[in-house]
């Protein structure tokens, strides 16, 4: 039976990444009336919401950010790309995304974690993800192209 790092070896050797083009903000909504249209819930990445700090954080398109109203004692922070991970074995991945946040920490880049049902993501500010490429392909990781996204 192969060991714990035999198995992190395999999981990011099988698993890929796909930096996405979009550019995206990370933002306090005042609530979430601002999704009641199509368009704007099609460019909204991530929607959370904490009910100990009533707060709803929204990853949403930098472009919908004039649709949308913040916490007034909240700023957005803008300039962000997701990178996600198509993952082999997701939830057996113990120290999976420890590696990937370490490999990039060591580039000097910080990140913001995002897990779903079938990937992983992070993002990085705009500027980075180059460097954060980098430091995923040292690890032996594979990047698969990102597929076209409505530009609407």
């Amino acid at each position: 039976m192969a060991g714990k790092r035999e198995i992190l070896a395999e999981q990011i050797a099988n698993s890929t990444f796909t930096a996405m083009e979009s550019i995206y903000a990370v933002i306090s909504a005042a609530d979430l009336d601002c999704l009641s249209s199509r368009e704007l819930r099609e460019q909204c990445f991530a929607a959370i919401y904490d009910p100990d700090l009533d707060e709803y954080t929204l990853i949403i398109q930098s472009r919908a950010l004039a649709g949308i109203v913040l916490r007034p004692e909240c700023e957005a922070h803008d300039g962000y790309r997701v990178i996600r991970f198509n993952l082999f074995a997701p939830f057996e991945g113990v120290g999976f995304i420890a590696t990937l946040a370490g490999a990039i920490a060591r580039k000097g880049i910080n990140i913001l974690c995002v897990s779903a049902y079938s990937c992983d993501y992070i993002l990085v500010k705009d500027g980075d993800v180059q460097d954060a490429v980098c430091a995923l392909r040292e690890l032996g990781m594979r990047e698969k192209s990102a597929p076209s996204e409505d530009s609407s």
